[in-house]
């Protein structure tokens, strides 16, 4: 499910993983293991939202310090 940039990103994928599921109030257990698949999703959308807007805004730093 994960893009290749995603994977090279792992430890990063992951926290944004464990805040979502925090904020979601589902705890990394084995509780997750009974999600389904169209939770998953949904909640791999808000992870990769979340990434993405991360980046924008590393970028836009790293250009108004140029």
């Amino acid at each position: 499910m994960l893009t290749k940039d995603e994977k090279e990103h792992k430890d990063e994928i992951i926290q944004l993983t464990e805040e979502v599921l925090q904020a979601k109030g589902i705890e990394c257990d084995s509780r997750i293991a009974r999600i389904s698949q169209e939770q998953l999703k949904e909640i791999l959308e808000v992870i990769q939202l979340l990434r993405k807007k991360k980046k924008n805004r590393d970028r836009d730093l790293e250009i108004a310090i140029q």
